[in-house]
Parts: C-alpha cells; sequence; structure tokens
C-alpha cells in the first residue's frame, strides 16, 4: 500500500522520489535506496519507473564517517587547549569552545570577524604580525603570550603555535593556532630562579660576614641589606639595637629603597614602653610578622609605624649568649603584602650572621 501510494505522488505531482529506508528480510536489515521517475507519454503521465538498490555498505560507512566526526567535534570542543582556525586574512573560521571563552561571546559574534573586532589596533597588529610569520614560515611559528580571560579567570600564560594550513594542492588557505596553558609551568620556573637567587645570596652574604675584618664590616651589612631587600620586594630593611638599662631601642643600620624616606635619624632612643609588645616577642625569641598595620589596634607602636608608610613588616631578634640585643628587619610602605617562607628564612640567616659577626667583635676587643 505504501509503495502504491508513491507510485500515486510521483504521477500527480510529476516528480523524481529518492527514498532510502532500512527493510528488515528473514531477521536480517538491509539499507535500500529506491529511485522513481514518472513515465510520460504525449504530455501524459502512464505510470513510473522505479530502481532499487542495496546501499548498506555506503551507509555503515557514512555512520562510521558520522561517529568519527561526532567523536573528533566533542573531543576538539572539550580539548582544555585553545584551537582556531583563520582564512590567510585573518578572518576566524572555526575554534573550539575553550577559545570562545576566551572572548566571552557566541560562537556567531566571532566567525567572520578578525582580532582587531575584539583586541583593539595594538594587540590587532600584533597578533597579525605572529599570522604573517606563521604564512610566511615553513615552520611553526611559537610565541608566548599573556591573556585574561572574559569570565573573570585568572591570567592565562600561553604558548601558542601558529602553523599554515595547506590544500590537497598544497597552497596555503589559512592559519591554525594552539594555545597551551603553560602557567604552572612558567610559575615552577620561576619558583626554581627564585630558589636559585636566593641560594647565591645566602652564600655571598655569609662568605662576606665571615671572612671580612670587623672595620670593613660596616659597608657589607649595608650592603647586604640593600641585596636582602630587593629580593625580598621590601622597601626598608634595617638593624636595631636594644639597650634594656636605659629602656631604649635605636636604629644602626638601614637601607631605603628609591623613593622611600630614611627613618634612621628619628628613630634613636625609643621608649622601648611604646613597643612592649614587639618587645615581648623578640624577648621569648619571636618574629614579628605583620601584614597589614592598618589592621592593628589602635596603640602606640601603630602610632609610630603609621606615619613611616609601613604597611607590613617583619622583624626577628638578634640574640647574643642567650641574651635578645636588638633586631632585624624588613618594611613594605608601597603594598600591603604577606613576607614569604624566603623572606623569613633570609632574615633568620643574616640575625644569625649579625649575631657572629657581634661575637667577634667582642672577642676582639678582649685581645
Amino acid at each position: 500500500m505504501k509503495y502504491r501510494l508513491d507510485d500515486d505522488l510521483v504521477m500527480k505531482n510529476r516528480e523524481i522520489k529518492l527514498v532510502e529506508e532500512q527493510l528488515e528480510v528473514n531477521g536480517i536489515f538491509t539499507w535500500v535506496e529506491t529511485f522513481k521517475v514518472p513515465v510520460v507519454v504525449k504530455s501524459e503521465v502512464v505510470g513510473t519507473i522505479g530502481f532499487a538498490r542495496d546501499i548498506t555498505d555506503r551507509k555503515v560507512r557514512e555512520d562510521t564517517i558520522s561517529t568519527e566526526k561526532s567523536f573528533l567535534k566533542i573531543l576538539l570542543q572539550n580539548i582544555p587547549d585553545l584551537l582556531w582556525m583563520k582564512d590567510k586574512e585573518g578572518i576566524y573560521l572555526s575554534f573550539n569552545k575553550r577559545f570562545k571563552d576566551f572572548f566571552g561571546v557566541k560562537e556567531s559574534d566571532i566567525i567572520g570577524k578578525t582580532d582587531y573586532d575584539f583586541l583593539g589596533k595594538n594587540l590587532g597588529d600584533l597578533f597579525s604580525l605572529h599570522d604573517e610569520d606563521a604564512l610566511n614560515n615553513i615552520k611553526p611559528f611559537i610565541s608566548e603570550k599573556v591573556i585574561s580571560f572574559i569570565e573573570g579567570e585568572d591570567n592565562e600564560i600561553l604558548e601558542t603555535t601558529q602553523t599554515a594550513i595547506e590544500d590537497n594542492d598544497g597552497n596555503v588557505i589559512g592559519i591554525l593556532g594552539i594555545g597551551h596553558d603553560i602557567t604552572q609551568r612558567k610559575n615552577i620556573e620561576d619558583r626554581l630562579l627564585v630558589k636559585e637567587q636566593y641560594k647565591d645570596i645566602l652564600i655571598d652574604i655569609s662568605i662576606k660576614l665571615i671572612n671580612l675584618p670587623i672595620e670593613e664590616i660596616t659597608y657589607e651589612i649595608h650592603n647586604a641589606l640593600k641585596v636582602m631587600a630587593e629580593f625580598t620586594s621590601s622597601d626598608r630593611a634595617y638593624i636595631f639595637e636594644y639597650d634594656f638599662d636605659k629602656n631604649i631601642t635605636r636604629n644602626t643600620y638601614e637601607w631605603c629603597k628609591e623613593g622611600i624616606l630614611p627613618q634612621i635619624k628619628t628613630l634613636q632612643n625609643l621608649n622601648l614602653n611604646d613597643i612592649s609588645d614587639h618587645v615581648h616577642a623578640h624577648l621569648k625569641g619571636e618574629c614579628v610578622h605583620i601584614e597589614d598595620v592598618n589592621a592593628l589596634p589602635d596603640s602606640s607602636f601603630k602610632d609610630l609605624l603609621l606615619p613611616q608608610m609601613i604597611q607590613s613588616l617583619l622583624t626577628l631578634p638578634l640574640v647574643l649568649n642567650g641574651k635578645t640585643v636588638g633586631f632585624v628587619g624588613f618594611d613594605r610602605c608601597t603594598v600591603k603584602e604577606k613576607f614569604t617562607k624566603e623572606s623569613r628564612e633570609l632574615l633568620i640567616l643574616f640575625a644569625e650572621l649579625l649575631v657572629n659577626v657581634k661575637q667577634r667583635e667582642l672577642s676582639e676587643k678582649k685581645l
């Protein structure tokens, strides 16, 4: 009945009909393509002619290709790298979800556009130059870029690879780009570099302060304060002496970053009662680490720090023969920030070296 209705429609509409359908014969499913055309004699439709052929193999191949394409699309859309393709004029043709997240717009808003539509002239010129390098070079063009995603994620450092795409005849038709997140790798490299610099500073300061004659030590102490402050991103580094008999402390050494006002002249003969909590911590052998001076409760100690524009500080006691004789410290005046473990370790070693110098000085005076 169904095929009779098809014949009637072909005859009535005088049109060709092509049908693909799956048939079951004796439990076996077969794909069949049926082709029907009207038969016209002297302008009158007198019947139909039909052809049928088994297309099962073709349908299996098509299904396989469709499955592979679907899998490939899912793979490309979910890969954590940014993927994109442009034509030779820099117009976007295709990209994955990660790349779309970078621009923060719908797919239809990117297709047919260029970098200039999203990034402005300066970055557009830069990316266009990289595209030209990729088009004109046999090898892929590799570079590093820092990008910021629209949807509020932290910045990422990308290693981007741009390479020319060729058609079957070897003609360049566009550019394929891949952006791989190397932020973690770069952070590790930076940390290793910091550790290497930290080790070099420790060795250099140790050698100089241990081996130099006492009469030449003043210059090296100033230099050590400078090197340590710069390494720890501190604005001021200093040494204080305690005089518990007179109940005072005085600033004996100071290094200041350019643009930071020195305080050494005003920090003489300070009454220990005004910094009692600070002193008590040192007497117990503890460091004092204040991440936010403004968050301190009102006190004479806070009143002393604020005029110096100190936002964060780190100090450690100097202990000689079991007695606290002073302290060393770092100040940050331009930024409020916690001091790192490396900063504390560096200050601890420096404190030990200063105590060693003081011990040598006392021993030489007895001779």
